[in-house]
Order: structure tokens, then sequence, then C-alpha cells
């Protein structure tokens, strides 16, 4: 055997496990132990080394900022980290050097719904995170008995009573008897739950409550209802004695039938005060023909004598047709003030019906708002506990000394309803996430840059953050396309988190023409106001409504007001007709005419074989008036423009679906209706009012609304196909069909949930309808020059809330869910276009 073998085989065996000593194997820490555990603690170990580097803080971690909409209430955020400690913040906060991983976020506020979510934080990145929680309210049932509680959006549950039921929806909810044995007989009771508070009402063996459209809905619970229904002495339907103390509110097709047409025809509560007993001031009512819906007694007991469905008559159609009354028993009160009792309970009967009748606030019998204290009834000076009950989102201002005693009276009788401030939650680290955040806005394309107090310059885009910032005063530059600074300041950085926002305004350019040298005045938003010779060409002004008024007192007449907008980022160019041309068409306002341009036709009323409601109410007498004087607020007549043009403030597009203007005319005049204006389908303007006159067109916006129809048959040809966009006989019909007056077939949609489609305007119409609207804009100071716009930018196609208080050009169909004029293919955008001069509403190009 070789030596070389022998050495290998020595070495095999010296090297082997089992010649080693079994003590000598595996040593631990306190002596031998097995392989098996050896590696177990190995594992062990190195896990605790993996989460002692976890926890420990990372150079360069991200930047987390967290903000929370909650309708003002404080908000409690709970932070849990990737490695799954938490903690608890407040909203905004901004979390800076955060551990990069998956962060859970909880938001909780009182009153709301929590939300939550999960986000991901990348290192040295800022992460924004925006939550909004729906507020939520809580609803108390008191009696017995079993109901079904059904849900805004249809859900049922059965339950007993009495119940407590928190994290509901705001929305009108049903209890229905559950016990009935016919359930199409099943006694019904409805309850408004408001946003962030407890509706409480008891489940009675009658049902308490107030009728609305002939069904019941609930009050606040422990006051006392007493309805027509009721009691034959309490109902003025029945004790009327053919005296006329009441009539149907109306739509313009139908009468008011439920809580939510309701909802967008009242707008106003008058209080009144009678000092006789209730019977006797029902007799008295009755005999001098007026009506009241509510009397809230001297013990709290709420009367109620018609449903609110009906109008009134106490003040006058005009406001009664808007207006619920109420009435409080102040007998043998004197100089004194209202009773304890009677105060609460008329808190209590605003409180909650209020919310159902959204656009309702309390006003003087006069129809104008209250201020500082009712008109009707002067003794009741407790207004301003009224006010802090009804809109409890506004801060009142202190009462006078003359009514402090009153005030805490009334005050501790509307407790019930008033909201308890929450405390703030505190933030136990807020020195240990120090920042400063700078916003501007809007978010997109904006530049940021920071000064800091030792000259470093820290650039970012549209949030900077910056972590344990110097102390001192730092200025803040911000810059955007299209946008002009509107508010900048610099910051004083103390310690603690620091949140600004830099807000910036949108900018264009505006080019006016005319005739050279024609004195003008431009003014705008922010109290813009430029003296300037035409023509002009302006930049750097802010997005809105401008109006230019063209000097004509050397020729003896009114100034020429034309009316437009700047749009943000657009070229604007108007062209101003010479306004000491006589022979340009005009309209007549208030009297004097305002031109138009050139290439509009216009027939005026007083034109020989025009269209005249002045001479359509001479025929048919004071019994069927066509229109009536616009008033003020006072209920005084107006006697001057200055004064038409303080309660002028809309002007309404109509579709007139029949065949010609003339035709219009001749219908709305045998029917008692009128209008303004008429553009016919070839472009001409037929003025058949005054706009001093308020027209019968729109139902309750007439008062304070300008009515312009434009001819169209506007068929729905989702049900008539095959209709034409004119009609087949007529003296003009093969002028109709010229390529000129064509009219384009609209897409289908939805509006006011009916599907439609339908043919558009001409070119010339359009050119007519923007010149007219221009006019218009101008001459009427509280009409804009914009229409009504959704979230998205879009014209909504339904009627809206709040329709009805718009300052601009709105359509018939945002007034009323039964209507779907001025149909489907009207152009809004070349409106729009018109309206801010990127377009001259004709068959142009758009003006450069």
């Amino acid at each position: 055997m070789k030596w070389s073998t022998l050495i290998w085989l020595v070495a095999v065996v010296f090297a082997s496990p089992a010649c080693e000593p079994d003590d000598a194997r595996h040593k631990g820490a306190t002596g031998p132990v097995s392989k098996t555990e050896a590696d177990a603690r190995a594992a062990t170990k190195r896990a605790k080394s993996k989460t002692a580097r976890a926890r420990r803080p990372k150079p360069g971690g991200g930047q987390l900022a967290i903000f929370v909409e909650a309708a003002g209430t404080p908000v409690q955020l709970t932070l849990t980290s990737p490695e799954g400690l938490k903690t608890k913040a407040r909203s905004p906060h901004v979390l800076c050097g955060a551990q990069p991983g998956r962060w859970m976020i909880r938001a909780d506020a009182t009153g709301h719904s929590p939300s939550g979510t999960t986000v991901s934080v990348v290192e040295q990145r800022a992460t924004r995170v925006e939550l909004e929680l729906a507020p939520v309210g809580s609803l108390r049932v008191s009696g017995e008995g079993r109901v079904h509680l059904v849900a805004p959006d249809g859900a049922r549950s059965t339950l007993a009573v009495p119940l407590h039921q928190g994290n509901l929806t705001p929305g009108v909810y049903r209890l229905i008897d559950a016990t009935a044995r016919n359930p199409r007989k099943a006694r019904e009771l409805r309850v408004m739950v408001p946003a962030r508070r407890e509706a409480s009402i008891a489940w009675t063996k009658d049902g308490d409550g107030i009728v609305i459209g002939g069904k019941r809905y609930a009050l606040p619970l422990g006051r006392s209802v007493v309805t027509f229904e009721q009691r034959r002495d309490r109902s003025l339907y029945r004790l009327r004695r053919g005296r006329k103390t009441f009539r149907k509110r109306r739509f313009d097709v139908g009468p008011v039938k439920t809580l939510s047409e309701l909802t967008w025809k009242v707008r106003s509560v008058i209080l009144h005060a009678h000092r006789a007993p209730t019977t006797e001031a029902i007799a008295t009512w009755i005999d001098g023909r007026i009506g009241r819906h509510f009397i809230v007694e001297r013990d709290g007991t709420l009367t109620q004598l018609l449903d609110l469905v009906d109008e009134a008559h106490a003040v006058g159609h005009l406001i009664d047709e808007t207006s619920i009354h109420v009435s409080l028993d102040l007998t043998g009160a004197g100089a004194s003030p209202a009773q304890e009792a009677t105060v609460a309970a008329l808190l209590g009967m605003l409180s909650n019906l209020l919310p159902r009748i959204r656009r309702a606030f309390p006003t003087n019998p006069d129809g104008s708002r209250v201020s500082r204290r009712l008109a009707d009834p002067r003794s009741y000076k407790g207004w301003m506990a009224v006010h802090h009950v009804v809109f409890p989102d506004q801060t009142p201002a202190p009462p006078s000394p003359a009514i402090v005693d009153e005030a805490e009276v009334v005050r501790r009788a509307a407790s019930a309803f008033a909201l308890e401030p929450t405390a703030a939650v505190p933030d136990a680290r807020a020195a240990a996430w120090r920042s400063l955040t700078v916003t501007a806005d809007p978010d997109a394309d904006t530049a940021l840059i920071l000064f800091s107090p030792g000259g470093e310059i820290i650039v970012g885009g549209a949030t900077v953050v910056v972590c344990d910032p110097e102390p001192g005063r730092w200025r803040v530059e911000a810059s955007a396309p299209d946008h002009a600074l509107e508010h900048r300041r610099p910051l004083v950085y103390d310690e603690g988190s620091v949140l600004s926002r830099i807000r910036l305004s949108r900018v264009g350019t505006l080019v006016l023409r005319g005739r050279s040298g024609q004195a003008a005045t431009l003014t705008g938003p922010g109290s813009l106001e430029l003296k300037l010779t035409l023509p002009y060409e302006g930049k750097q002004l802010k997005a809105g409504a401008y109006r230019l008024t063209v000097d004509r007192s050397a020729a003896g007449l009114e100034p020429y007001r034309l009316g437009f907008n700047i749009d943000a980022g657009e070229h604007t160019a108007l062209t101003v007709p010479d306004v000491s041309d006589a022979s340009l068409p005009t309209v007549l306002i208030g009297g004097p005419p305002y031109p138009l341009p050139a290439n509009v036709k216009v027939v005026n009323y007083d034109a020989e074989g025009a269209l005249s409601f002045y001479d359509a109410q001479e025929r048919l007498g004071d019994t069927d008036r066509v229109y009536m004087k616009r008033v003020l607020p006072s209920g005084a007549a107006t006697t001057s423009l200055a004064e038409v043009s303080s309660v002028t403030r809309m002007v309404v597009l109509h579709a007139d679906v029949i065949k010609d203007t003339a035709t219009t005319f001749r219908v709305l005049a045998s029917r008692g209706l009128s209008t303004h204006f008429g553009i016919e389908w070839d472009g001409t303007i037929y003025q058949m009012l005054d706009p001093r006159e308020a027209a019968f067109a729109a139902a309750e916006v007439n008062p304070y609304s300008i009515q312009i129809d434009l001819n169209n048959l506007l068929p729905n040809l989702v049900k008539k196909p095959r209709a034409r966009p004119y009609p087949r006989v007529h003296p003009r019909a093969k002028e109709m069909r010229q390529p000129a007056y064509a009219r384009p077939k609209s897409r289908r949609v939805t509006i006011n949930g009916r599907d439609v489609q339908s043919y558009g305007f001409t070119d010339a119409q359009y050119r007519s309808l923007i010149a007219l609207l221009r006019l218009l804009t101008g001459v009427f100071e509280r009409i804009d020059p914009r229409v009504p716009l959704d979230a998205a930018g879009r014209v909504p196609l339904n009627f809206f809330d709040g329709a009805e208080g718009f300052d601009g050009i709105i359509a018939h169909w945002h007034l009323t869910p039964r209507r779907w004029d001025p149909g489907p293919g009207f152009d809004w955008r070349r409106l729009r276009d018109g309206l801010a001069g990127r377009s001259d509403g004709g068959v142009g190009a758009p003006t450069p």
C-alpha cells in the first residue's frame, strides 16, 4: 500500500463525528444541547434581529399626509404602521419619516360613519390620503308594539318598540304598523332623520305627526299635535263655509301632491300672531277669507289647519304660493314675551320641518328675510334663538341687552334641538411630527417655491412638506399656467405642524373692438372698475362675469351695457356696436332702446303689426291678465329700470313646440300666458313684452325672471322617429328647407327621467340668442352670463335643488321635473362660447 493512500484513510477515520467524545459535539451556553434545539435557537435569534432592524427608523423614509373632511367636526385618526404599531392623531395630519410599507388608516368623528383605507408609503416620496366621512343620524322611538322600519333606499327591518337605531343614513324613514291584519291599511308614520342628530318620536295609537300630501310625518317627542283630520273645528276644509281661504299649490301643469314636489316649491316660513281664542281666530279668518297652516297654542299644542300641499290665503298670491304660514297664540300676552311652551313648540316644529323643506327660511309677512327681529308678531323677541336652532352651522350675532333675558328662556326651551360642541382629540405626539405643509390650489400643473429664513430654496409641485423646518419667516411663491396669484403672505413658523394653502385664480385675455374713441367702463370680479376708450386690449384678467358700459350721454340716451364672460386661459374678443348709429336694431328695456348688432333682425312690440301682449291684455280685459308689474320685496311696484334690475336675476329658455312664433303668441294669449321674447327659426327676434313687466311662463320664478321662447316643434324622435323638424304645410315651407336653416338631430339622452331625442336650433337662432343675452346680462346686473354646471363641468339634465335661486341663464327643465325644453338638441357649449366672446353664435368660425 502506498503511503499516500494510508494517510488518507487515517484522516477520514479521525474526522468522523463518531470519533468525537459525546460531551464535545454541540455545546450550548448552559451545557450540551441537541442539534435540533441549536437550530431553533439560531432561527429565533435571526428573527429578533430582523424585528429590531425593522423598528429602527431608517434614514430617508416616506411622508404621509392625511386629510379628512367631516363637515367641521373634529376627526380622530388611528394609524397602524407596517409592523403593527398603532397611534392616534387628529386631521389634518402629516407624518414625516414614515416607515415604508402598507399603512392602515381609520377615521372616526362624532355623528359620522367611520371610514378606513390602506395606503402604501414609498421611501423618499410624499403620499397624500383624502377621506370623507358621511354624516349619520339616529332614531329613538318610544311607545310599545312592533313596527316595520323602512329606510330611504327601501331596506326594511321589523323591530320592537321602544327602539333606538344609530348610524342611520340621513333621510325620511317610514314606520309601518307590523301588527295590522291588512298591510295595505296599516298605520304609517314618517320621520326625518337629520345628519349628526337624533330624531325622537312617539309610536302612539293614533299616530302623532303633521299631514303633507295626505301622509303623516312625525315631529319630535313631546310635541302634542292636533290635525284637521282629528278635529272638525280645527279644519279649514270643513269650516270655510263657501269662502276661499286656500287653494291648491300648482306646478306649470298640475297641483303639488307629494313632499318631494313641495321641497322645491316652498321657500319661506312666515310667522303671524293672534290674540283671540283659537276658535274665534279661526272664525275671523274664515269670514275674512284668510288661511293659516299652523297654530301654536299657548300650552305648546301644535294645531294644523291645512295640508302643506295647499296654499293658504294670507299675504298675497305671489308670496303665498311659496310660503308656509304659522300663527302664534298670544292670548292675554299683551306686550309681554311669548310663553316658554309656545316658543318651545315653535322651535320643535321648525327644527323638524325645515330639513324637509330645504329651501325654507323664516321671513317677514312682506316676504323679506328676517335679520334680527320678527316684524309680526312684534311682542315675540326671541328670533336669535330661533336662528340658532334653524341654522346651527351659522353663528348668530349676540342679542341686544333688551332681549337677553328672553333669549336665555328660549335657549333653555330649545336645548333639546341644539348641537353639542365636540371636544378636540388631543395629539400626544404632535411635537414629534413637526412639519411645514404648503398646498396650492388647484393641484394640477402648479409649481411651489419656498424660501427659508436661512436662504435655502425648496422647489416642489402642488404640495411641499418640509420636515423639521427652520423657525422664522418663510416666503412662498406659486405659479401655474393661465393663473394669477391671488393671495400671498409670509409664513411664520415657530413649532408644531403648520398647514398653509395658497390660492390661485385663473386669468384670461380680452379684446374689445368698436368705433374708435367711444368712452366706456369695464367692471368685473373683485371690485374691478376700469375707465377705457375703445378699442381696448387687456391681459391677465380674472375669470368671471364682466360688464361693459358705453357712455351715450352726448346723444341724450341711457348708457349701453354689454355682459359677457372671461374664461380661464381663453382669449375673449367682442365687437361693440356703434351705439350712436340710429339704424341698428334695438330692444326696448324700460322704455329706452338698446342697440343690437346689425346682422340681427328685431320686431318690437310697438311696431306696426307686431306681436304685443299689451294689446292682448286690452282685448281680454282685467279678468284674464297675461302679465304683471314687477314688485320689490316690500310689495311695492317698481317704478324705474334700476328697481327692475334689482329684482330681475334670471333668464329662462323655452321651446315653443309650435310651428312659428306668431302662432305661439296667439296660443299663449288665449291661455292668459305670456313671454318676453320669441326667436323665430330664421333668427328674427320678436319682442312681445318689455322686461320691466313679469311674464307668465315659468310659475314661481316669474316675478324675477325673463322668458325667451325659441321656435322649435321639438318632436320626441324616441316615440315618433319619422317626425319632421318643420311642419309640412306652412306659407314659408320652401324657405325652411334651405340648408342655412337646417336643424341638426340630437343624440338620445335622459332629461328628468324621460328618454328624449329631437332636433336642435338653427345657426340664425343661436346668433340672435347670444346677441340678446349679451345685452340682457349687461343691462340687468344681477343676471350673470353663466349657465348651471355640475361637478364634472356639464350642464345637468334634470331639475336640481336651488334652481330657483340661480342667478344666470337656465333651462325650463332645470325648474320643473315635468319639462324637457329647450330640448336635448340645445348646444350649451355654443352658448357659453358666445357669451365668452369665443364665437359669434352663428356659422362663422370662433373669433381669433
